[in-house]
């Protein structure tokens, strides 16, 4: 009689243990009088709607406490520090070359310096005025020294400009007096 007992118990631990995996058993929707089957279906739907849009504000609301960095960091201070130093060392290895790296593309850079095809000539087309001949380009070079001097000029002037006057000066030249005999 004992392993009977012992069955009935240990059913019984089945039963409840399927019924706690088991979805909650809600009592089958029916029709509320004096609906049609259509008006049915849409009173369900709008109830259909309106528990996902419960189910997903809840899951905005558990996501944003589950993931808030200020609240990990508080409540698990050592393993947030840990997650950083990894994320920085993970960071630095990916995006810093090695000096291996480095001296290996500076020698490709030196190679590619040292094997350069020469510079194209210049063709006539690239002088709009055509080709100037010796005197053209002697004062185009004329023209490039003397540009910081104009510039250097024009620039104390300006300045000058726009200092303002000595305390001492009304803002007038002064002129002086040709003392006339008398």
């Amino acid at each position: 009689m004992k392993t009977d007992a012992n069955n009935n118990e240990s059913g019984s631990a089945e039963s409840q243990a399927n019924s706690a995996n088991a979805p909650p058993n809600f009592p089958p929707a029916e029709p509320a009088t004096g609906l049609t089957e259509a008006e049915f279906l849409q009173q369900e739907a709008a109830k259909a709607r309106a528990a996902i849009a419960d189910a997903f504000a809840d899951l905005r609301n558990n996501l944003k406490s589950t993931v808030d960095p200020h609240v990990l960091t508080r409540d698990h201070p050592w393993i947030a520090i840990s997650t950083a130093a990894v994320a920085g060392f993970a960071a630095a290895v990916t995006l810093i070359p090695s000096k291996e790296q480095q001296a290996l593309n500076k020698l490709a850079q030196l190679e590619r310096a040292r094997h350069a095809p020469p510079p194209p000539a210049a063709a006539a087309s690239d002088n709009p005025a055509g080709a100037g001949g010796i005197l053209g380009t002697i004062a185009a070079e004329a023209l490039k020294t003397l540009r910081p001097l104009v510039t250097a000029l024009l620039s104390a002037g300006i300045a000058r400009a726009a200092s303002p006057p000595p305390a001492d000066s009304n803002g007038h030249t002064q002129t002086q007096d040709v003392a006339t005999p008398s």
